[in-house]
C-alpha cells in the first residue's frame, strides 16, 4: 500500500498590528502525517514567516493552500519532510526485539 501524506496547520502566531495590517501571521506550526494502512508517523515543526507589505489576506480569509505556500517560500522542503515520515513508517515494519544490555545478562 502506498503512503498518503496530509499537511495540516496546528496553529499560527500573529502580531496584532504590523505594517499597517491586523493579525499578521509571524509563525506557522505545521504537521505532516503519513499513513500506510494501519501504520502512521508524524513530523511537526515551526516556520517563521514575515509580511513585507503588498498584497494581504485577512486572517479570516486565509486558506490551507496559501499557508502551505508560505512554508514552501520559507524553505520548508515538503518532499524531504515526507521522506522522513516515510522512513519512520518503514522503520515500524522492521521486526525488532528489546534486549537488556549485554553487561546485565
Amino acid at each position: 500500500m502506498s503512503t498518503s501524506f496530509e499537511w495540516t496547520i496546528d496553529n499560527m502566531t500573529v502580531a496584532p498590528q504590523q505594517a499597517g495590517q491586523s493579525d499578521v501571521v509571524t509563525e506557522v506550526n505545521w504537521r505532516c502525517t503519513g499513513s500506510d494502512g494501519s501504520l502512521t508517523a508524524t513530523v511537526t515543526g515551526p516556520c517563521g514567516v514575515s509580511y513585507q507589505g503588498g498584497a494581504f489576506t485577512t486572517y479570516a480569509d486565509l486558506t490551507l493552500n496559501q499557508v502551505l505556500g508560505w512554508l514552501d517560500q520559507a524553505g520548508i522542503n515538503r518532499p524531504f519532510i515526507e521522506s522522513i515520515v516515510q522512513d519512520r513508517i518503514s522503520a515500524q515494519t522492521v521486526d525488532t526485539v528489546t534486549m537488556s544490555p549485554p553487561w546485565q545478562i
